[in-house]
């Protein structure tokens, strides 16, 4: 036992050695790969994202250029001067000499004061009669006087919106819708002191009207102003926003909002124009505010023209390669942006990264390639492993083999030289007592015959030199003679041994020495096994062949068992079993007869009801 304990040990080191320790490196050091890999892979992406990042700021910022560069040149030029937005999403915030910046809209001719001339008498009459004495229907008839006597567009218009005010006032509903409708006519370049078309003052009165139709034409005739693209006044932009609220069109109100709000934003350029020169805007791209500030090149007389974008905007003058999700500013950017420096210093961009699903598949095939390796380690393994236990088990019913033989050889061999030393001492044992000596040396001579047969065909069969001579013959004969030869063991343990034999012949293609060497293993099993009680043999033809079956009445055999008891040196651990000695070979044999004979053994066994082993050999045709 020490010694078996020491090769399995033995042989548990080398498997550790040979498997395990392989196989824990292996999943080290693929692990490690793995993890420098993944770094490997984030630097590379880390740095495509940033050399893409450096192109697209220079792009964008050579893209942005060449807007306002084209921008300044068309208002030097005249042909585009007060473009509003200057296109491509660039917006332009005014000019820039010195340190001097001028809004667009102060850039634009205002017109003078009204002259009315001789007029100016009719005027002070109409505007007596309308504030002073009330009397509005005459105060409006002055005004349309004044309106036909009109030296210029302006001044008509005036002088009707007046008019079509007395009206309302006198409640002269009709006449006062048409006046204002004829200044609503007029056009937006006819304009007050202060920039606001003259139109506009005649569409608060039109809308307070209610009229559907009249709020249709006021409607419409302002879409036309919105389609315009020069910059307006402050006051006009705010005005306007008024007027399209009244209107209620949300398609209006959004484009009047954006003009607002553009509005708003280059009043706080035009505060803080200083602070953006120091810091560089005429040389580079800041940011201020919610946008991006820029300056065109200097003109011939050294003015600049001041251009602004929102990140929104941005993404429409990148690279259109798809890697570029979002613009945003500093400030703003998420943690996953890329600065656009040295070009655009405040600008940041998130990308999407090519590279991360390469990166994800290459590790995912890395990983599943280590999987089958050390898979088909541990497989290999556990293969070395089961025949290492195989093997070990070999050893071991060997080696309970050779107990089981010796011990088998042992007991007949004392019982032969027993009785036989017995006889030689004694010259005077009486005839009946040397018969039953001799008959006691002749059965355990035929015992020991039969392990030795049984050593010597599983031999012949491990070896592959087992052969039988296959001859018609009757089944019935060797069953007989193995009868024959098992009854005096049957005899010396008083069990009863009842055979069952038909008159008729059972021929068919046998061996008769292997059947007869079956039939003898399956009684000496039912003689060890059986428990004393009667054991009875039995042989059957049929359609299909002859059946030989031996029942004992022994505690049975567990269903788990009953195909493991044909194999050999097997030896059954059921406590159910009596404790005899065996070698574990002879049921094997029956089956390798069997089988070799084209036929099959089976077993049928219920606990504590008995077993019944069947061998079934075909008749010969």
């Amino acid at each position: 036992v020490v010694l078996e304990r020491r090769s399995y040990k033995r042989q548990l080191f080398f498997f550790i050695l040979a498997v395990l320790l392989p196989s824990a490196a292996l999943v080290i050091f693929g692990l490690g790969f793995l993890s420098q890999e993944r770094e490997l892979t984030r630097n590379r992406a880390e740095q495509s994202r940033t050399s893409f990042a450096r192109d697209t700021g220079r792009l964008l910022e050579d893209r942005l250029n060449e807007i306002t560069s084209e921008a300044a040149r068309q208002r030097q030029t005249g042909s585009d001067s007060l473009r509003y937005p200057a296109g491509q999403g660039v917006l332009w915030l005014g000019t820039l000499v010195g340190e001097r910046f001028t809004a667009p809209w102060l850039i634009r001719d205002t017109a003078p004061a009204l002259n009315w001339g001789s007029s100016a008498v009719l005027l002070q009459e109409a505007s007596r009669l309308e504030f002073r004495n009330g009397d509005y229907a005459a105060a409006a008839q002055r005004y349309l006087r004044l309106a036909d006597s009109a030296g210029n567009a302006r001044q008509e218009a005036v002088a009707r919106q007046r008019a079509a005010r007395s009206f309302v006032k006198a409640g002269d509903i009709p006449a006062a819708i048409k006046h204002a409708l004829r200044v609503l006519a007029t056009e937006f370049s006819v304009v007050d002191e202060s920039g606001i078309p003259v139109a506009f003052y005649s569409a608060d009165l039109l809308l307070a009207t209610g009229i559907d139709s009249v709020r249709t034409m006021v409607q419409t005739r302002f879409f036309e102003t919105l389609e315009g693209h020069l910059w307006p006044q402050p006051v006009r932009t705010y005005m306007l926003r008024d007027l399209t609220l009244m209107i209620g069109d949300s398609a209006s109100i959004a484009k009047v909002d954006r003009l607002a709000m553009d509005t708003r934003y280059v009043e706080e350029v035009r505060e803080d124009v200083l602070a953006i020169v120091r810091a560089g805007v005429t040389d580079r791209w800041l940011q201020y505010g919610d946008r991006l500030v820029g300056s065109s090149p200097s003109g011939p007389d050294g003015s600049r023209e001041l251009y602004a974008i929102t990140a929104d905007e941005l993404p429409f003058l990148a690279p259109r390669e798809g890697r570029i999700q979002q613009i945003q500013f500093e400030g703003e950017q998420t943690d996953d942006a890329v600065s656009l420096r040295p070009y655009l210093r405040d600008v940041y961009v998130t990308l999407s990264s090519p590279e991360k699903t390469f990166a994800f598949f290459s590790s995912g095939f890395f990983a599943l390639g280590l999987v089958l390796l050390l898979g088909l380690t541990l497989f290999g393994g556990y293969l070395l492993w089961r025949d290492i236990q195989r093997e070990n088990r070999l050893a071991q019913l060997r080696a309970q083999f050779v107990s089981s033989v010796s011990h088998e050889l042992r007991t007949p061999l004392t019982s032969i030289r027993m009785f036989a030393e017995t006889m030689l001492l004694d010259d005077d044992t009486p005839l009946e007592d040397r018969r039953k000596y001799l008959g006691v040396i002749a059965s355990e001579s035929e015992r020991l015959t039969r392990m030795l047969n049984n050593v010597l065909s599983i031999s012949r069969i491990e070896q592959g030199t087992s052969s039988y001579q296959m001859n018609k013959a009757d089944l019935r004969d060797p069953v007989r003679a193995a009868v024959i030869a098992m009854q005096s063991a049957f005899d010396q343990e008083d069990v009863p041994l009842r055979s069952a034999i038909p008159d008729n012949p059972a021929v068919a293609d046998i061996d008769s020495d292997a059947v007869e060497q079956a039939v003898l293993n399956l009684l000496s099993n039912a003689l060890k096994y059986g428990g004393g009680g009667p054991v009875r043999l039995e042989l059957k033809t049929n359609n299909s062949g002859v059946d030989i079956s031996v029942t004992d009445q022994g505690p049975g055999i567990e269903a788990s068992e009953q195909t493991r008891i044909f194999d050999r040196f097997y030896r059954s651990e059921n406590g159910r079993q009596p404790k005899v000695t065996g070698t574990g070979l002879g049921l094997s044999l029956v089956k390798h007869i069997a089988e070799a004979h084209g036929g099959t053994v089976n077993v049928h066994s219920t606990i504590d009801e008995g077993s019944t082993f069947i061998i079934h050999f075909p008749t010969a045709p």
